[in-house]
């Protein structure tokens, strides 16, 4: 019997049936990378981000990351007024490329604290730990709140940091029955654009590296 020519011929057009459908979706991925890139972009960003929403009030609240940022002192001082926390307890980790020691930096702030009228609990800790440092810093807070008998924190930090800082603590914490909260701040960027500029790039895409070694190296 001859073998006709025609597109549902399946030893003939079977190469071509895929090959075009291969195009077709090619096409229609493209199109919808186009179409809902900002949508992508988002969730990307958001994936980073984690609030555990309402808060209850806990012994102490930890600044981590930007002690320096504006938003976040601010953040913290607020919940410290409304009675949400004993003491804050400002992390940073040492900084030898900044023109100021860390000590003299941390009295400024201070100073800009007493200026605004703020009668505070406030500790700072100066860190010089190794790598991994997140995972080094939950340590040694954790070993400072077991000396306070302190049970229970809210980690406050930059949102793009959020995630994995809140894993870290959490899966060093949990065991010892310390409960921690965490709310976010932002800085420079906000989640609905932060593509849109070199700084949320600078925070998202090296973010992104360190959530991936955590994970792969089992810290969260």
């Amino acid at each position: 019997m001859q073998n006709t020519d025609n597109f549902f011929t399946k030893e003939v057009h079977k190469r071509r049936l895929t090959w075009r459908f291969k195009v077709i979706i090619l096409l229609v991925l493209i199109l919808m990378i186009v179409l809902l890139r900002n949508s992508i972009l988002y969730s990307l960003g958001s994936f980073l981000v984690y609030d555990t929403g309402d808060i209850t009030r806990a012994d102490i609240v930890i600044l981590e990351e930007d002690v320096n940022s504006k938003e976040g002192l601010g953040y913290c001082l607020n919940l410290y007024t409304k009675g949400l926390c004993k003491e804050i307890w400002a992390v940073k980790i040492v900084d030898t490329s900044m023109i100021y020691t860390d000590e003299q930096y941390l009295q400024f702030i201070n100073s800009v604290i007493d200026s605004g009228g703020y009668k505070v609990k406030i500790k700072y800790f100066i860190f010089d730990v190794e790598h991994p440092v997140t995972l080094n810093k939950s340590l040694q807070i954790q070993d400072s709140m077991k000396t306070h008998n302190y049970t229970s924190a809210i980690l406050v930090t930059n949102a793009f940091h959020s995630k994995r800082s809140y894993k870290v603590y959490n899966k060093i914490f949990q065991p010892n029955g310390i409960s921690i909260q965490s709310k976010v701040y932002y800085t420079k960027v906000r989640l609905e654009d932060w593509y849109k500029n070199s700084n949320g790039l600078r925070y998202v895409f090296p973010e992104y590296i360190k959530y991936i070694y955590y994970t792969f190296r089992g810290f969260i």
